[in-house]
């Protein structure tokens, strides 16, 4: 449903007023299982973030992944919705996310903001000042 909204309509309040109203109607629809909402919505709104706050306060995980191949020719990998961003950013012209603009840096900061700290720290180390 989410995903007919996404391609019906431009504007993104409109998109939540509409998936709002179809929860409303189908209460036992809890969960947006489709992990490539995330991609999908920055394509779309690659300067917004409305869209992209509903569907991760709805549940969609930050880090959700996708299966795709970094480099012609390479087998596919998981790849989570940051380095998605960072590779359509790069102009990649084999990559077919279908949008036209770069995603803006808010876009990728906000998502970075709503990441798992956690494994962010875990996997990082900072230097001491």
């Amino acid at each position: 449903m989410l995903k007919a909204l996404l391609n019906s309509f431009h504007d993104e309040l409109e998109i939540i007023v509409w998936y709002k109203a179809f929860l409303e109607e189908q209460p036992l629809v809890e969960n947006i299982d489709q992990d490539d909402m995330l991609f999908q919505c920055m394509c779309k709104f690659p300067k917004r973030t409305i869209l992209l706050s509903f569907l991760l306060d709805e549940g969609l995980s930050p880090t959700a992944k996708m299966d795709y191949s970094l480099c012609r020719g390479w087998d596919p990998e998981p790849c989570t919705a940051l380095i998605q961003a960072l590779l359509y950013n790069s102009k990649l012209s084999w990559w077919d996310f279908g949008g036209s603009q770069e995603i803006q840096n808010d876009v990728i900061l906000f998502l970075l903001s709503h990441g798992d700290v956690g494994t962010i720290n875990s996997h990082v180390v900072f230097p001491d000042n």
